[in-house]
């Protein structure tokens, strides 16, 4: 998790595999009022698959999985490319689920996302943000 004020900042992950039960992303699984500046993935595989009624698959994306709804949890021009993102719901391919006035500049090219029937399905898109907070 990305807690209070933290920024990561001027990361390139290259071949990354995450398997994880909630909150899945190459670089962070939660922001809370953090922000993640110019960060780049390239090649992951990201996983999110149901462990219990908790976490259930939910919240993936290819850098990040869940950015909190404040208007401080920022991804700035960030960027994916040729990855995988596989969720019960809530996946999208740079963040599972964020505000969309939070991620600013960011791009995804060749990045993947599907629904791994864990879950609903709800929320699972190729677009940069899986569910608009």
């Amino acid at each position: 998790a990305l807690g209070l004020n933290g920024t990561i900042k001027n990361v390139k992950i290259v071949n990354a595999n995450i398997e994880s039960s909630h909150w899945a992303g190459a670089l962070v699984g939660y922001i809370y009022k953090g922000t993640v500046e110019n960060c780049e993935v390239e090649n992951a595989t990201i996983n999110c698959v149901k462990l219990d009624d908790v976490h259930n698959g939910d919240k993936a994306g290819a850098l990040v999985g869940y950015a909190n709804d404040d208007s401080a949890s920022l991804i700035k021009n960030c960027k994916a490319s040729n990855s995988t993102v596989t969720a019960g719901r809530d996946a999208g391919q740079i963040a599972g689920a964020a505000k969309a006035a939070n991620v600013i500049g960011c791009s995804a090219t060749n990045v993947v996302v599907t629904a791994n029937d864990e879950c609903t399905g709800a929320n699972v898109r190729n677009e940069v943000i899986g569910r608009l907070l």
